[in-house]
């Protein structure tokens, strides 16, 4: 059984802001001097960037009382209130900020984020839409447009959309990335493989790109290489249980079972209720003819998933052998 493939999401850019207007606001520290709003949020911008959300707060709510409608403080205030999980009052501000310049394609980009993230996904379309008529050489917009499309299995027009992303960025990973799944999504693997590989020349320690990679080399049947791409998912993240799984399963078909049967023995440890891993190491030890190790192995995954399936079906199988075997005395 082999797990799902990752896929980044969105890319929240709130750079590249257009200017604001130059008008003067007082510099506190001085009677004398002035400074324009533009430093004031360029001055904000960089706490934002940093991560300093509080300072980068402070700096735009005191642009807007000077300036009530000015857009980029509004939109990055947005911005801000939708990293911290107040969606909805990021889509407002967005939306007054929109208001007031509307032409404004940062604003259209992180508005279609946001009300995706609150599944609206029809509205971030044209949200993202808009911003691409206004800059269609706006590559974070192909991008989060291209999640969406692939979240809605237009899967051919997603990877257009990663593709105009990548032609402007060439070193957009998560658009090699995104492209890649896209592909496999299609069951075009051979397609898929040469996004992952790119994603990983820019970036190798790329967990998700790695994971993806030896997803599609293991349905390529490539399952050494496979299990080197699970390998560094594991040297980056060891708690990756879904690497871990499939690592487990490939030494399972590479007929290495000592390392397969370790391998799940982590996955379990790692998660004690992840079904496949109990039912992938009750098929080795079934294999293996250890009945009494199977009988224990049985148990314990009867006890972490007690409506797995599966796992029954494993509990009867063994109880009709252990039947068989009795009659058989």
């Amino acid at each position: 059984m082999v797990n799902k493939t990752e896929r980044h999401r969105q890319n929240k850019s709130f750079g590249n802001a257009k200017p604001a207007p130059t008008s003067n606001v007082p510099d506190n520290s001085s009677g004398q001097q002035t400074v324009t709003i533009q430093q004031v949020l360029d001055l904000a911008m960089q706490h934002h960037s940093a991560g300093r959300l509080p300072e980068a707060k402070n700096i735009y709510q005191q642009v807007l009382q000077n300036d009530p409608e000015q857009p980029t403080a509004l939109h990055l205030l947005g911005v801000i209130a939708g990293q911290v999980g107040k969606k909805q009052i990021a889509i407002d501000l967005m939306v007054k900020a929109l208001s007031i310049n509307p032409n404004y394609a940062e604003a259209h980009n992180n508005l279609g984020n946001a009300l995706k993230e609150l599944g609206r996904q029809n509205e971030a379309l044209i949200s993202y839409n808009k911003a691409l008529v206004i800059n269609p050489d706006y590559a974070e917009a192909h991008y989060n447009l291209g999640v969406v499309l692939q979240d809605f299995g237009r899967l051919d027009e997603a990877i257009v959309s990663y593709q105009k992303a990548l032609d402007i960025n060439s070193e957009y990973a998560e658009a090699h990335n995104n492209q890649g799944l896209a592909f496999m999504e299609l069951g075009e693997l051979p397609e898929a493989v040469p996004c992952y590989f790119r994603a990983l020349a820019l970036r190798s320690d790329y967990v998700e790109a790695n994971f993806n990679l030896g997803i599609a080399l293991q349905g390529l049947e490539k399952l050494d290489e496979a299990a080197t791409s699970y390998q560094n998912v594991l040297a980056i993240n060891s708690s990756h249980v879904e690497a871990q799984s499939n690592l487990g399963v490939v030494y399972q078909n590479l007929g290495k079972l000592d390392e397969a049967i370790a391998s799940h023995h982590r996955t379990i440890a790692l998660k004690p209720d992840y079904s496949d891993a109990h039912y992938n190491l009750c098929e080795i030890l079934d294999k293996t003819n250890d009945t009494k190790t199977l009988r224990v192995a049985v148990k314990e995954a009867l006890r972490n998933c007690p409506g797995d399936p599966n796992i029954a079906l494993r509990k009867a199988q063994l109880l009709k052998r252990d039947a068989e075997y009795d009659e058989a005395r």
